[in-house]
């Protein structure tokens, strides 16, 4: 991965922007500048700052190939992780976490799609 794409991904997230040759921190306002359009000296200084002063956040952060995911904590049943584990187990997913991303992403296009708009009563809405 070069530190090109994880500024993207960073971008795309709101952790970073960049203007008038700076990487500027979305969170306190820290900034990097950007000599000759040299990006990995400066993303290594962010990158250090973000350790330094948003160490939470950075941890709950995994990028691959430019693109960044958050953690986050879920609640579910005890069946619902033996079933995620099963689709696992039998091939169907690498892991618990992509069958859930995948799931959460079914969810948000069939309600964005209208899907699932005249159902949102039953789930609470």
């Amino acid at each position: 991965m070069t530190w090109q794409k994880i500024l993207e991904g960073l971008k795309r997230e709101g952790l970073v922007k960049v203007e008038n040759g700076y990487i500027i921190c979305s969170r306190c306002g820290f900034s990097v500048r950007l000599v000759n359009g040299e990006v990995g000296v400066a993303m290594a200084r962010m990158y250090s700052h973000f350790l330094d002063k948003h160490r939470d956040d950075v941890l709950k952060i995994k990028c691959s190939n430019g693109n960044c995911m958050r953690l986050i904590s879920v609640h579910l049943p005890e069946w619902m992780i033996r079933e995620l584990e099963r689709l696992v187990m039998e091939g169907y997913f690498p892991s618990r976490s992509e069958a859930i991303r995948v799931a959460v992403h079914q969810l948000i296009m069939s309600v964005r799609g209208g899907g699932l708009r005249n159902n949102m009563l039953v789930m609470g809405r």
